[in-house]
């Protein structure tokens, strides 16, 4: 089976061996993309000369970095999520401790210019949780006088 996709990357000729190592993504639209990492290409040319070729790659990670990059890489915990990202781009949730992409990760600012990392549902249940103080402290402001430090603000 010859692609031409593989005629491109090694050059054209007469293939007799090809190794193409790489890594398989899927991409916005979900669809399934493959990105050559490292390959080597033994081909037979025009010249009849037996020709080694070894091209040199650059994949990314989903955070934007280099593959070849000597750091750790993280998959994503979120259910259904794909990305993987490297230690420098992964962030941990604050109350179950998931590793999440960018994609993933929300934020909670608990007071001016601090902010909690938190996955999807502990970020809804937080949500959902000052939305209810809210209205319980707008129901009962009438009756109640509450103090100015409430951190749900």
């Amino acid at each position: 089976m010859s692609l031409p996709v593989f005629n491109d990357l090694f050059g054209g000729g007469k293939p007799h061996r090809r190794v193409l190592k790489g890594r398989v993504t899927t991409d916005a639209d979900g669809k399934l993309v493959f990105q050559p990492q490292e390959g080597q290409a033994h081909v037979m040319s025009d010249e009849d000369s037996l020709d080694t070729i070894e091209p040199d790659f650059d994949a990314f990670l989903d955070c934007g970095c280099s593959v070849k990059t000597a750091r750790t890489r993280f998959h994503c915990c979120e259910t259904g999520c794909p990305h993987v990202v490297c230690e420098q781009h992964v962030k941990y949730c604050q109350a179950c401790a998931k590793a999440l992409c960018a994609q993933c990760h929300y934020y909670l600012e608990v007071a001016p210019g601090q902010r909690i990392d938190l996955c999807q549902t502990h970020y809804r249940e937080a949500s959902r949780h000052r939305m209810w103080r809210r209205v319980a402290k707008a129901v009962l402001s009438p009756f109640v006088t509450f103090n100015d430090h409430d951190p749900s603000k």
